[in-house]
């Protein structure tokens, strides 16, 4: 969890912002997200899995084992495209801009959603774990549920489809926008 989360900080940074004009040329409409997602995937899951499963078959046996490690898989890619949901940016190209955020409030909110996200986790993986054939319902359930709130979740920030290549700076005066000027 921790990993994935500081890649997905790490992405808002830029590396090289000359950079940039490549993506910019190209189009780079709906690829960031999605390259991004694989990078982080890569990084985190093979390892996971490499590291998990020999000690979830030797501690647990084939059974549990395998759907302990299918379980956590699962967790990585929903807590993934929950990390992505709000992201239109090219990975390290895009420009930054300092104090959008209060570091403070979003390293609390990450806090308690990470208790309350593994204890959660914790008490589903126990049930699971009691009967086997209760990850494929949980998996399904899951994949109905987050595929019918993602789509709303992804329109809450504007285009989902457009990409950011600089971050604009907040306007002096916020409008309302309710005159149609």
């Amino acid at each position: 969890v921790f990993l994935l989360t500081g890649l997905r900080v790490v992405f808002d940074l830029p590396a090289e912002l000359r950079a940039n004009w490549v993506f910019q040329s190209a189009g780079g409409e709906g690829g960031a997200r999605g390259t991004a997602r694989r990078v982080m995937l890569f990084f985190t899951l093979g390892p996971l899995a490499l590291l998990v499963l020999p000690h979830s078959l030797w501690h647990l046996g084939w059974a549990r084992g395998l759907t302990h490690t299918a379980f956590l898989a699962l967790l990585y890619l929903f807590f993934t495209d929950v990390l992505l949901v709000s992201f239109h940016k090219i990975p390290f190209t895009c420009a930054h801009l300092p104090g959008r955020r209060n570091p403070a409030i979003g390293f609390a909110s990450f806090l308690a959603a990470f208790f309350v996200f593994i204890s959660l986790a914790s008490e589903l993986d126990r049930w699971i774990l009691a009967q086997p054939w209760r990850l494929l319902a949980v998996a399904l359930f899951g994949i109905v549920v987050w595929r019918t709130v993602k789509p709303h979740l992804e329109g809450i920030g504007g285009n989902r489809d457009a990409v950011i290549f600089e971050e604009e700076r907040e306007p002096a005066v916020r409008t309302l926008g309710i005159a149609g000027v």
